[in-house]
């Protein structure tokens, strides 16, 4: 999508734009590593497939419910 590759464009040449981490700051002894952001990104989504996928099975059931049982 057009939309999505201009967003890219636009977040590689501001994180491009940015200056480096000074190097006394990468040093990390003693504090809490965070996470990795495309890790954190995908975790997301996939936390949100499962979502939509339990209303999904709930909204079927839900409907089902309103359908009069068939007669053999």
């Amino acid at each position: 999508m057009q939309s999505q590759s201009l967003s890219l464009d636009a977040a590689r040449a501001f994180a491009d734009a940015l200056p480096s981490v000074p190097s006394s700051l990468t040093d990390t002894r003693g504090l809490v590593a965070l996470p990795d952001l495309p890790a954190v990104t995908a975790y997301g989504f996939d936390l949100a497939a499962e979502l939509l996928a339990a209303q999904k099975d709930f909204a079927v059931t839900l409907a089902s419910t309103f359908i009069p049982a068939k007669t053999a």
